[in-house]
């Protein structure tokens, strides 16, 4: 199994159901992977173990350091040197950066992938808060599609295709959508007979509560819907596209 993001956000662990507790339910174990590329990878390991509770370090076979790029004659004994600080926890490896063996990432975009392929466009409109945003990976498949993400109205408008992507702050990206002018775009194609996916239309997210003509939200769990609310789990609403 994959995690998401940190086992030891501290403000998240009572109700983190994506990394420890699936290990804990299976008695499982686990492997943390840094990332050399970004830096600091002694103060991502030691620090993620020195946060970790006891029974979970037990579970834990060690890590591994990930996107080398450079000599690996450069990185010597790394295990000597987390030791001090890490006691009992294991380097296993390194694994090289290469651009040909790049895994999916989910809430994540390449720069190189935001314009992608030749032929007919579709159009994936990039909202601020986009969610699985490999869900584009079959058309980036396709020979005969050009995928481009894109929150250009004049892209949108050339497309074949315009698709909405899921969310993680549907109310957000609702009055983003207004705000920018790209639901106005979003409903010329419709009028115009484009064709007009929302995600949910195939397995992801947030595409009917957006076609809706309203939609409303707790707010603080992803972030303010709009603007800033000092209690978390109040309401918001945002005015749908309209497209049910």
């Amino acid at each position: 199994m994959e995690g998401a993001g940190s086992p030891v956000e501290l403000n998240l662990m009572d109700r983190d159901l994506v990394n420890l507790r699936p290990v804990r339910h299976l008695d499982g174990r686990w492997i943390l992977v840094g990332d050399i590329d970004r830096g600091g990878i002694y103060a991502q390991l030691a620090g993620t173990w020195a946060l970790l509770p006891e029974a979970d370090r037990a579970r834990g076979l060690g890590a591994i350091v990930n996107r080398f790029r450079r000599d690996l004659s450069l990185f010597p004994d790394p295990q000597d040197w987390l030791a001090p600080h890490a006691p009992g926890f294991d380097v296993l490896g390194t694994l090289p950066y290469r651009r040909d063996l790049q895994p999916e990432e989910e809430d994540g975009l390449r720069e190189e992938d935001a314009d992608r392929g030749t032929g007919n466009l579709m159009a994936w409109v990039r909202l601020p808060h986009a969610a699985n945003l490999t869900d584009c990976q079959p058309w980036w498949d396709d020979a005969g599609v050009r995928v481009r993400w894109t929150d250009d109205a004049a892209v949108l408008a050339q497309a074949s295709v315009i698709v909405v992507p899921g969310s993680k702050n549907t109310v957000a990206d609702l009055r983003w959508l207004h705000e920018s002018g790209l639901a106005e775009v979003v409903r010329a194609g419709r009028i115009n007979h484009w064709s007009l996916w929302w995600l949910s239309d195939v397995g992801t997210t947030g595409g009917g509560r957006r076609r809706s003509r309203r939609r409303s939200g707790r707010v603080g769990w992803r972030g303010p819907a709009a603007r800033p609310d000092p209690f978390r789990g109040g309401q918001d609403r945002a005015t749908g596209a309209g497209r049910m």
